[in-house]
């Protein structure tokens, strides 16, 4: 196996999960420097075996962010305008590759 792949995704209480696609292999992380270290070693776990272990750890790293859909628009005496809309929902993705010599 040249490459493994995880989803890391923001967890519940603020901390980072790391799930390897086709592996039984997870781990978690209170920030995302620890979690690259956690799944180093998780790694390492369950390819004990050099020739075995992919030389390449990639980390897909899915954050959600929602935001209001409607803004209420006010003019300076405070009286309420209307409605406008903005932005519903916000995807970032981004890729890390770990290589191993």
């Amino acid at each position: 196996m040249i490459e493994i792949v995880f989803l890391v995704e923001d967890d519940l209480d603020g901390s980072y999960t790391a799930r390897a696609l086709g592996e039984s292999i997870f781990t978690q992380a209170s920030d995302l420097k620890t979690l690259r270290k956690m799944v180093r070693d998780a790694v390492h776990c369950h390819f004990p075996d050099e020739p075995s272990r992919p030389k390449i750890i990639r980390l897909h790293i899915v954050r959600d962010e929602v935001i209001a859909s409607l803004k209420l628009l006010r003019d300076l005496s405070g009286s309420d305008l209307g409605f406008i809309h903005t932005i519903s929902f916000v995807a970032v993705l981004l890729t890390v590759t770990f290589v191993f010599n």
